[in-house]
Formats: C-alpha cells, sequence, structure tokens
C-alpha cells in the first residue's frame, strides 16, 4: 500500500518552521541557537519541528515489518536534533491513525525481543547483565538497506509492558552510501539524512510519543552536521523540540558507529560517534522531563524515515544498518 501523508499537519508544520526562521548553518561547535539564547556544549535547534512529517498507518505499514526482539548489550550516548517523525496534531483521527498504525505492524523475521539475562554486543562477545537491565531489541549483522521502496523499517512492542526504564541506550553500526541530492529541501540545498527515532508507544496523541534520534545533515553552503534530537517537555508546539549538533565531516562509503542514550538518573541525553574504536564526536543535551514512568507503555524504533513533503528531512536510501541493540535499566 502507497504511503498516506497527513496534509493537514504538514501545513501546519510548514507555519510552524516559518515562523521559527531557519537554522544558520554556520555556527560552530558551543553556539546556542533557538529562542532563548544563551550558550551550551553544542550547538541548539528549535526551529524544525520533529512532526511535520506524519504519516497514517497505511504509511507506516508499507515502510516496514515491525520488530520484537531481545538486545544485546552496548552503551550509548545522544546527538542531534530531531528528525521528521510520527506527527503532531492536537489530538484528533489523523494522531491516532500514525499512532496505531506503526503499533500495528507485525515482528521483522530476523528480530528479537525479551528479557534475556545476557547480552551479544556489536563485537559478538556475550556477557551478563546487570541485575536491573533488559534487552529490548537485537539485530545482528547487516539487516536494513534505506531505500526509495523502504525508506524506513519499523520495530514495535520493545521493552516489558509496564516496565519503567530509568535508561536507554541505542547502537548500532551504520554503512554509508552516497549523500542525497534529489530533494530540493526550500532551496536550501541542505539534507538530514535521518538515522532513527524512538518513540513511546501507544499513546493518545502523536506529540506524546518522540523521545530521542539522530540524523547526518549534509549541506551545500555550511559544515556538515551531527544531530541529536530530543525534547524539553512533552507538550504540542515546536518548543517542546529541540536539537543539539556539532559540525561532523560526514564521508560516503565509510562506516560510523552510533552509540546514543537518554538517563533519567543524570538529566542527559548524549550521542557518540565512532570511526573504528575511536570516539569521534560526543553530544549532549539536558532532558530535565524524562522521567521513568514515561517508558512504561513500551516503546517502538524508526530507522530511517519517510522524505519529508516540506523537504530537509530524508530517508538515508543505500545506508545499511548492522548490528544493533538497544537496551534499558530498570528504574528501582
Amino acid at each position: 500500500m502507497d504511503p498516506v501523508y497527513v496534509h493537514p499537519v504538514l501545513v501546519g508544520a510548514l507555519a510552524i518552521v516559518c515562523a521559527c526562521g531557519t537554522d544558520s548553518g554556520a555556527t560552530s561547535d558551543g553556539t546556542f541557537e533557538g529562542t532563548s539564547g544563551g550558550t551550551s556544549d553544542a550547538t541548539v535547534d528549535q526551529t524544525a519541528d520533529p512532526t511535520a512529517h506524519e504519516t497514517t498507518g497505511a504509511s507506516a505499514a508499507s515502510t516496514s515489518a515491525s520488530g520484537s526482539a531481545s538486545t544485546s548489550a552496548s552503551s550509548a550516548s545522544s546527538d542531534s536534533t530531531a528528525p521528521a517523525t510520527g506527527g503532531e496534531t492536537s489530538g484528533d483521527a489523523s494522531s491516532s491513525a500514525s499512532t496505531d498504525a506503526s503499533d500495528s505492524q507485525t515482528s521483522d523475521a530476523s528480530a528479537s525481543v525479551g528479557t534475556s539475562e545476557t547480552a551479544t554486543t556489536a563485537d559478538g562477545t556475550t556477557g551478563q547483565l546487570d541485575p536491573d537491565e533488559e534487552l529490548l531489541l537485537s539485530l545482528p549483522g547487516p539487516f536494513f538497506t534505506a531505500s526509495p521502496e523502504e525508506p524506513s523499517r519499523w520495530y514495535n512492542d520493545l521493552g516489558t509492558p509496564g516496565a519503567a526504564y530509568r535508561r536507554l541506550e541505542l547502537e548500532f553500526d551504520v554503512e554509508l552510501a552516497a549523500f542525497r541530492d534529489d530533494i530540493p529541501p526550500n532551496n536550501e540545498e541542505r539534507w538530514d539524512h535521518v538515522l532513527f527515532g524512538l518513540y513511546r508507544q501507544g499513546q493518545p496523541q502523536s506529540y506524546l510519543e518522540y523521545l530521542i534520534g539522530a540524523s547526518a545533515r549534509i549541506e551545500t553552503n555550511a559544515a556538515d552536521r551531527a544531530f541529536n534530537y530530543g525534547r524539553v517537555a512533552l507538550e504540542m508546539g515546536a518548543a517542546s523540540y529541540k536539537s543539539w549538533k556539532k559540525n561532523y565531516a560526514w564521508q560516503e562509503y565509510t562506516e560510523v558507529h552510533v552509540r546514543q542514550w537518554i538517563d533519567a538518573d543524570a538529566s542527559e541525553q548524549t550521542l557518540e560517534l565512532y570511526k573504528g574504536d575511536a570516539l569521534d564526536l560526543t553530544v549532549t543535551g539536558p532532558v530535565d522531563y524524562f522521567t521513568p514512568e514515561l517508558t512504561a507503555d513500551q516503546l517502538k524504533l524508526e530507522l530511517g524515515t519517510e522524505d519529508a513533503d516540506w523537504g530537509l528531512h530524508v530517508s538515508p536510501h543505500g545506508w545499511t544498518f548492522k548490528d544493533l541493540t538497544l537496551r534499558g535499566w530498570l528504574a528501582p
């Protein structure tokens, strides 16, 4: 079935983006961008509403098989701005359509879900989990390559129903292909290749779903950057979303190791990028709003994204995802 887009949401999002202005694209590490000014360890961007791109259940179902999965042990850090996500509405039928669609997808045969007592890391090492640690998803080896036919893939029902996780960590390798240049995003010549988005499952309104994500921005007239997408509150409107970013020289046909986490105890989310064993980039942002109770309805993960009609956020066509693990640490 072909993707179905909820156009009223796109129209509203475009209005928000236009009202907020555009990202300057020329700032270096340490500069804060947003509506309130200030400084940060990374550039913060509030101009892009991650809910600007909403799909209905038909769209989500057409792009992925959702997975239940057992996760592997790994650590992660978070980075970057929020990508086009499940969509924000005022709680009408279009909102529930987005939520119900991705929640209803069937599992990917290559994935496994559970709360095993052991975990296998991306390098194949098996180890014992901490007493409060759960394996939420494990996808070994190359398992997904984004394409025009399958721009994104969903994995649903992640975590134990009713469990509250104080910390979530996602880790994977991604093999980059050519950069996208086929969609002119508002004539700004910049493309955010969305890597993933992690959502709360089963929410009554789509603005309550999005937690964290990451993307690779390739830009013609400014430095390329890595984005750590997040929230400052689970509220409606662009002001509840933030992105922390730093300059990063993405290279075609190379492999990058991505680690990202969100931690309620530290009130932080962090993204780390590695080349081989070497840490190449760290971007951290504050998330005072995040509490373990927000994860009690289980989670869902989207790799890649549907191309946003308004440009900017695009699926990383040809990029291959490998050795993914998602873990959670239970609250006391």
